[in-house]
């Protein structure tokens, strides 16, 4: 910015004009103009707002711009490229780590085969532990006793099957069959004896336990088969139209108040704002699509609309509406 500055001011010194002059007409404040001329970055707003400075002086002194714009990005990368080497200074390589081992700095076969059979010796010395402790990890395992496969039978059903109620009546011990009476008897009154035993066959057998729990089971299986659902029909799904609308670009507007203003302004159709500027106050507006700025004073400020200078927009004193795009 240095080599800027002074070309900027032998230029206004030839045509003999003071930096108030300068002010009035470029509506750039004097410390900043003091500060481009000097080369003082710190005291400079940010690059994209330099430029626009750079370019409105140039013009205002009747220079070309994009030779003094290039001039600057020039002593720009000279002080990155400075910066960068004062940061980053070169380091020495540094050595190996086996170099730093005192056994492999030589390099004769002694040391190497030394090294060799320790590293050989490492390995069989991990592999002999871990012999060792498989060995006392198999020793430590208890096969677990067989279960008792009657008692498990027992605990699954506790009554008895069919098979064993049949085994148990055919032990059952048969009564022996009354002897005949060697005396004769009459006819007409013949012995009770000779009943049938029909009624007690003809009784209802009571369900056993184990008929019981099979209808339980069959139940409780016909309730676990999975009943086929009904999926409700999906309903149609209006499309979306799309609109015809071209894409909106983005818009940025970085206002830099010269005097005290007001602002209204409205970003994308919102609400509506205000905000009051100070001198050398700047401020960065952005919005999706448009931008619309109402200024109590146009000749107060100066714009730059997505990094392009517009210089003041309207007259010292009145005020004026300006809408991006």
């Amino acid at each position: 910015m240095k080599r800027t500055g002074e070309r900027l001011k032998a230029s206004r010194e030839e045509q003999k004009l003071t930096i108030s002059e300068v002010s009035l007409s470029t509506k750039i404040n004097p410390r900043v103009l003091q500060a481009m001329e000097a080369g003082q970055l710190d005291k400079l707003p940010a690059t994209s707002f330099l430029k626009g400075f750079i370019r409105s002086y140039a013009a205002f002194l009747k220079l070309n711009g994009d030779e003094l714009l290039d001039l600057f990005s020039e002593e720009l990368d000279e002080k990155k490229a400075q910066e960068e080497v004062l940061a980053d200074p070169t380091e020495e390589t540094p050595l190996p780590w086996y170099q730093s081992v005192p056994l492999l700095k030589d390099s004769s076969m002694t040391s190497k085969s030394l090294a060799a059979g320790g590293v050989v010796l490492l390995i069989v010395i991990i592999l002999g532990i871990k012999n060792l402790v498989d060995k006392y990890e198999r020793e430590g395992d208890v096969a677990a006793p067989p279960e008792n496969i009657e008692s498990l039978i027992h605990e699954g059903d506790g009554t008895p099957s069919s098979g064993d109620k049949l085994k148990t009546a055919n032990k059952e011990p048969i009564p022996p069959s009354p002897k005949p009476e060697s005396k004769p008897q009459p006819a007409v009154n013949p012995k009770p004896e000779a009943k049938p035993e029909t009624t007690a066959e003809a009784k209802p057998r009571p369900a056993q336990p184990s008929e019981v729990k099979v209808s339980e089971e069959s139940k409780s299986a016909e309730e676990l088969v999975p009943r086929p659902e009904t999926k409700p029909e999906p309903k149609p799904v209006a499309e979306v139209k799309e609109e015809d609308t071209a894409p909106a670009s983005p818009q940025e507007i970085i206002i830099e108040a010269l005097d005290q203003v007001e602002v209204t302004f409205r970003i994308d159709g919102g609400k509506l704002e205000k905000m009051l500027l100070k001198p050398d106050q700047i401020h960065t507006f952005k919005g999706r699509a448009s931008v619309a700025i109402d200024l109590s004073d146009g000749g107060a400020v100066n714009v730059i609309h997505n990094g392009v200078d517009r210089g003041v927009p309207g007259d010292l004193g009145k005020p004026k509406k300006v809408k991006y795009p």
